[in-house]
């Protein structure tokens, strides 16, 4: 998940202590917290690559929906597991903002990619 929360101080410090409150409780896995400009484009670039990276794999079908948050990671996961049966693979990524999920399903093919 990346997550864009701003240059508002107080907003930043208190995301910053709610990550880490997940972390603590094993909800996070793994968090990046960039500490400056660069390293926050840096890491909206490996977001755009999703995209880049489902074009090169050749021709895909996308699908862009709107769903509850909590149903997010079960719809990529009933997705992935069709695919997986199928030799396609899936990614998935979107907006929590305004429950938007980007689902691109290609041909397995990594050589393409």
């Amino acid at each position: 998940m990346l997550l864009e929360i701003g240059d508002i101080k107080e907003t930043y410090d208190s995301m910053v202590e709610f990550i880490s409150d997940l972390s603590e409780k094993n909800v996070i896995e793994n968090a990046v917290i960039p500490e400056d400009n660069l390293k926050t484009r840096e890491l909206w670039e490996l977001r755009e690559l999703i995209l880049e990276s489902s074009v090169k794999a050749g021709p895909s079908i996308t699908y862009d929906v709107s769903l509850n948050l909590e149903k997010f990671y079960f719809l990529v996961e009933k997705v992935r597991k069709y695919c997986e049966t199928h030799n396609l693979f899936t990614s998935g990524y979107g907006h929590i903002g305004d429950y938007n999920l980007h689902i691109n399903i290609n041909e397995n093919d990594k050589e393409k990619v």
